[in-house]
């Protein structure tokens, strides 16, 4: 977790879940280069569901697991998320009432993940 992200006036308007406090778990894995291991949240809501294909994503990358099914699984996710008229969106994530053209995180997790 980055020290912004930690700083409680930034948690004061972006609270963290569990599920955010998982996700980060997972970002500096991958980051680290260390084998992360999912254990999310049982209750996840909203775009969480969505996001926690992410997660498999970064334990397959981090495994050295065929990342196939992890990605097929967030390429679903986003369309369904894309779609879905209940979710209310931040510019950059989609959702049917704003839908985008691409997903910004996925790509973000495979550069980081070739970067080294």
């Amino acid at each position: 977790m980055s020290a912004d992200e930690r700083d409680p006036q930034v948690a004061s308007y972006w609270p963290h879940t569990k599920f955010w406090r998982e996700y980060n778990r997972a970002i500096a894995c991958l980051v680290a280069r260390e084998r992360y291991r999912p254990t999310p949240p049982p209750k996840m809501r909203g775009y969480e569901k969505h996001w926690a294909t992410y997660l498999e994503v970064v334990a397959a990358l981090t495994a050295g697991d065929d990342t196939l099914p992890a990605l097929e699984a967030c390429t679903a996710s986003f369309t369904r998320r894309n779609r879905d008229k209940r979710l209310n969106s931040l510019p950059f994530d989609g959702d049917g009432r704003a839908p985008v053209r691409w997903d910004v995180r996925l790509p973000s997790i495979l550069a980081r993940w070739r970067a080294g």
